[in-house]
């Protein structure tokens, strides 16, 4: 009787130490995965960190505005500066005459967003 109570002991000490072993190779591989994916997504979007400043355009419905756009992708944000290099003289003009609410607004389009929109 003694040596199958010991047996028993001994079946349930290996059960607990492989549980406890398959727990941390489990939490340990989560882990692993997790840090391999931050990884290759910080990989891929590395050039998109960068700085990119695109061409200046010339708005010619502005009088000739020149227009400045640079972009950055930091932290799954879209980081932009937008400049504008002259004032339009037409809505100056209008604002100088006063009661006029005349404004240079500006508006960015995703096209890719809105190319799937139905």
């Amino acid at each position: 009787m003694k040596s199958f109570a010991l047996g028993i002991i001994r079946i349930a000490a290996i059960i607990v130490l492989v549980t406890i072993t398959l727990s941390v190779l489990g939490f340990g591989g989560t882990y692993i995965w997790e840090k391999w994916g931050e990884a290759e997504k910080t990989a891929r979007n590395a050039p998109l960190g960068e700085v990119k400043i695109w061409p200046p355009k010339t708005a010619e419905a502005l009088d000739g505005v020149t227009l400045s756009l640079s972009t950055k992708w930091l932290d799954g944000q879209l980081l932009y500066k937008f400049e504008v290099a002259g004032y339009p003289p037409k809505i100056a003009a209008a604002r100088d005459k006063g009661g006029s609410d005349a404004v240079l607004g500006v508006r960015f389009i995703d096209l890719a967003l809105v190319q799937r929109l139905p």
